[in-house]
This record gives C-alpha cells, structure tokens and sequence, in this order.
C-alpha cells in the first residue's frame, strides 16, 4: 500500500494509543518460520520498540528486540503464521515502556501477521487486587469496591459451586464493580449473591460457561471473546472476557468492550478477502484469472491417480461483435459465456478467462468411461445458445480443444498446449461457416407505447 490510502492508514494507526505492527514471515526449506520482518508499524508500537517507524521497517524482529525471544513473544507471532484462530498472551516488559502487555496476533493471510500490544496494567492490578481480597476485611473490601468502581474495567468475583458429582453448577457473585453492574442497570450491591448465569441468562450461548469450566478445569487464566449480533447479523458489541481462577472455588472475571476492534478485525480480513479475490479473479466475468487456474492445475496434477481433463474454448467472430455492436455488447456477450460455461460445470470443476473471448476449463476426479464427445456437444450447446441483447440477437459460436491425462502426459504446460492446439485445430475446421448471426433491432421509441 502506497500514497494518500497509505498515509491515511498510518495516521489512523497512530491516531490510536495501542501499538499495532505488521510482521511477514520468512520460513525454512521445511516450512518452519526462522524470521519475522516488520513491514509495518505505527508510532505507538516504534516507541514500545526503542526506535522510530523509518529505522524499525524492514528489520527483524529478534533483532529489534531480543527481548521479544526471553519473553516468549517472538514464538507467540511465530505460532500466528498461518493459524486458525486469533493468539494472545500477557507479559510484563520494563523499559522503554514499562508494565503489563496483552499481545493480540491476528493471522493476516499466507505469511502476514497484525500484532498489537495494549496495556492491561491496569486490568492486572485490579486482578491482583480481586485476587487478594479474597480474605480481606470488611473495610478492605470497601475500599477496593471504591477503587475498582472508579475504574472503566468490568470486574467481577464469584464463589464456584459445584453439585454431587464436583462438577461447577453455579457462580454466585460475591463483588461486581459499577462498570460491570451498569449494563444490567442495577447496583453492584443487589447483584451480590445471584448467581451468574442469572445475570447474564446468555452466559451459555456466547460460550462463556465454557471457557469458566475449562479456566477451572486448567487452572489457568484463559480469555474469552463474546459477540453478539442482530437479526441481520450484524455485530451490535463485542466483549473480551478473562477467567482468573483463585484456587477451585473462585473466579475473577473481567470483560472490556473491544466492539471497535472487532469491527477493526473483520475490516481487516474482509480488505485481505477482497484483494485476494481481485488478485486471482477475472474483473469482467468473475472467473478464476490465469494464476488461479494455474494454482488449480498444479494441485490436480498432484493427485496421485487422479484423471482431468483441460478444456481451451475461444468464441469464433467475436471481433465481428465488438466491430458491429461495440465493446459493451462484447462485453454482456463475455459475461453471459461466463454463466453458461459455469453452469454447465460441476461445483469442483474450474472455469478460467485468460482474456479476450479465451477460456479454459478445468474438469476434475473424472470417471473411466467419461464422454469426451458428449461434454463437448453440451458445452457447445449451451454456448451458442441465442443471445438477446438491448439492440440485438447474438448467435455465438465457439472452438473447443480437450487435452485429457491419462493418456495425455500429467504435465501443466502440455497440457494447456495440447488442448490450446486442438481448440485451434477445430477453428481452422469450422472457418468456412460464416461470423455469428446477429439480428439488430431499432433501438425503442420513448414517445409510444
């Protein structure tokens, strides 16, 4: 990214107090991540790393930081490469930036990570201070309910319950701050006593009753992420939940609203998604481009046993079209070959525009006494069905060449050869027929009916 849309990202990433960098992943002939290049950074992650955005890019992250090794959090990015699910880990760091981090690793598609740091300091201290009021006094207890209720972090303690068999039933509440109570527009003092789940009647459908019993079972602070949507499916707020077990019998739970975040997040991957698609996909017609198409074939070619076929397909006179009617026509003509060719496919078939009016076909997992002659009668058909268009009735006609492996040899290049060759072989065949029959109509008068 470059230009004005670069600089408006920068200063939006810096115009935020969490820090926020961007590492690319350099791997190993067996696949293992030995480098993490920063490629990205905002003002707030350069002063975390002890430099500035222009001497920090480009460099490795062990050696910005070796810190980052004996922290743990070179292997936590590492870990990200390529994962599933968004990673996070506390760790407490001292100068240039002193006190408690929580690092949040996103996957940013193939080797790309976002890392952001935030400072829970805070949330810490409050944790540690929940933590030991455990057999404070009544006067203690007070003054940690003031102190906690001054603070914008939901906290909450609850007793564990368990019934017969030791299994948690229930989590009374034995302190809850303000910010915790005010969403439920009550006061902390008459939440004390109820029970959790009927504070919160959906503590078991966004999976928190979950991560509470596995925190329990592990006795290991774990975190959690609540999302809850509309009727439409639109994301209304966003909480992130961390369980800190005190022994068996006690929890502290903390939730912070990270609601734009999570907007930040989806904004992110539904960008990656977009460029991706616009990187392996044909703008016009919406097919798979060349480099998809080659991905495609490279992964059927390495299926052992596996029988495909490889279709070239070009539309006989199509320059006639775009000469006659114009490039738009041209184009509604494209685009209609576009759905017919996929519809006439099965769903794990490919269909490729290289350009122009030039197709390719992928067919896949094909059975010994697949008919070669009748998928090509049925493309045929469906292709040079009439067209009607605004001002005019296109009977298109195409040219179709089949390479087969087996027998034709399991190789990329041949076989796009050979099927190109036979394709131009049939054109060669089929030139004395005349162009494509088009029917122009007037275009319609607005004054009659």
């Amino acid at each position: 990214m470059s230009g004005p849309e670069c600089g408006r990202l920068r200063g939006a990433l810096d115009a935020v107090g969490d820090a926020f960098a961007v590492y690319r992943a350099e791997r190993d002939d067996a696949g293992t991540v030995t480098g993490l290049w920063l490629e990205e950074v905002n003002t707030a992650a350069a002063g975390w790393l002890g430099g500035t955005r222009e001497a920090l890019i480009g460099r490795e992250l062990g050696a910005i930081s070796p810190a980052s090794v004996d922290l743990g959090l070179w292997q936590l990015i590492a870990g990200g490469v390529g994962a599933v699910q968004v990673r996070r880990r506390r760790v407490e760091v001292g100068p240039p930036v002193p006190g408690v981090f929580e690092a949040c690793v996103t996957p940013y598609g193939g080797d790309r990570v976002v890392v952001e740091f935030r400072n829970v300091s805070e949330t810490a201290r409050g944790e540690r201070l929940l933590a030991a009021a455990y057999e404070a006094t009544a006067e203690v207890r007070a003054t940690l309910q003031t102190a906690l209720d001054a603070t914008s972090e939901a906290f909450a303690v609850c007793d564990v319950v368990r019934d017969d068999q030791a299994h948690p039933a229930r989590l009374p509440v034995v302190l809850i701050n303000a910010a915790g109570a005010a969403p439920l527009g009550t006061d902390p003092d008459d939440l004390v006593g109820r029970d959790l789940q009927e504070v919160y009647p959906t503590v078991v459908d966004t999976g928190l009753w979950q991560a509470v019993l596995a925190a329990l079972d592990t006795q290991a602070t774990c975190t959690h992420r609540v999302r809850v949507h509309d009727e439409t499916g639109t994301l209304v707020v966003a909480w992130d939940n961390t369980i800190a077990p005190v022994g068996e019998e006690r929890l502290v739970i903390t939730w912070r609203d990270v609601t734009d975040d999570e907007r930040r997040e989806r904004a992110l991957a539904d960008a990656h998604d977009h460029a991706r698609h616009a990187a392996t996909h044909d703008p016009l017609t919406g097919l798979a481009n060349r480099a998809l198409l080659l991905d495609h074939l490279a992964q059927a070619l390495a299926a052992e046993g596996e029988r495909i076929a490889v279709g070239y397909l070009d539309l006989d006179g199509f320059k006639a079209i775009n000469d006659s009617l114009g490039h738009d026509a041209g184009d509604q003509v494209l685009r209609a070959v576009a759905d017919r060719l996929t519809q006439t496919l099965r769903g794990g078939d490919t269909v490729a525009r290289l350009g122009g009016d030039e197709f390719v076909l992928l067919l896949r997992h094909l059975p010994g006494e697949w008919d070669e002659a009748g998928f090509v009668h049925r493309v045929r058909a469906a292709v040079e069905r009439p067209l009607r268009l605004a001002h005019a009735v296109i009977e298109p006609r195409t040219s179709i060449g089949l390479a087969t492996s087996p027998p034709e040899p399991a190789d990329l290049g041949l076989l796009l050869r050979t099927a190109d060759e036979r394709m131009y072989a049939e054109k060669s065949g089929r030139r004395a027929l005349p162009s494509p029959a088009t029917e122009r109509r007037s275009a319609p008068d607005p004054a009659r009916p």
